[in-house]
């Protein structure tokens, strides 16, 4: 999810503490956010236009964490002892 913002953390590693921590949950291959979340603003999703192996054109959503939405994280791991590295 923000792999390039918090780089102290594998993505995976990130999305999994994250569903763990009942702040997103995986649906149709997408995370999406609990709706306890979801309306603050945290992530943006847009969708883009794919080229298949075989040619065909296809889409695909992309969600992003807003600058909100990464002060939400950061605080959030923070809170469960986990800090960048530049903060350790």
């Amino acid at each position: 999810m923000c792999q390039k913002c918090l780089t102290f953390l594998h993505a995976r590693y990130l999305n999994d503490l994250l569903h763990k921590l009942k702040i997103q949950f995986k649906q149709g291959g997408l995370w999406l956010l609990y709706d306890k979340y979801a309306k603050h603003g945290y992530t943006q999703s847009t969708t883009v236009k794919i080229k298949h192996s075989d040619g065909s054109d296809g889409s695909r959503v992309h969600t992003k964490w807003t600058q909100k939405g990464r002060l939400f994280l950061y605080n959030l791991l923070k809170n469960e002892n986990i800090l960048p590295l530049a903060e350790i």
